[in-house]
């Protein structure tokens, strides 16, 4: 049980310590290499942001920044869950995605990033950083 509860620890305290930074004074992590080159956003421009978002617990602030990142949060959620119970022995086997989930996560990222960065509402709306 230890394991698991080092990381719920970790990812305790890195959401306690985002959720007093505020992101035009956080300099200590890096920008996107592909937005600073192309000036398009990637699949993971405004992950950060939206972490921080959501330490603050402003939900729609952090789906405006990158919706892939808070799509996917009760995902790693369940799977931290299962790992806790196989550590305790309750469960014997973790859910891992096969071809047809990966495929649809593939697709659906790449739409995503597709759509982020046409000059449409919705795209806008998706553009990292929109609000």
């Amino acid at each position: 049980v230890a394991a698991p509860a080092a990381v719920a620890g970790v990812v305790a305290l890195a959401a306690g310590t985002l959720a007093r930074v505020s992101a035009g004074e956080a300099r200590f992590w890096p920008g996107c290499v592909v937005h600073q080159l192309t000036g398009l956003d990637c699949p993971g421009c405004g992950g950060t942001r939206a972490v921080l978002a959501l330490a603050r617990g402003d939900v729609l602030a952090a789906v405006s920044h990158n919706l892939v990142s808070v799509s996917l949060l009760p995902v790693l959620v369940l799977v931290w869950v299962q790992w806790v119970q196989v550590t305790l022995g309750r469960r014997t086997t973790v859910w891992r995605p096969g071809p047809t989930a990966s495929w649809t996560l593939a697709i659906a990222i790449i739409g995503f990033t597709l759509v982020r960065n046409l000059d449409v509402p919705v795209g806008r709306w998706l553009a990292a950083g929109a609000l």
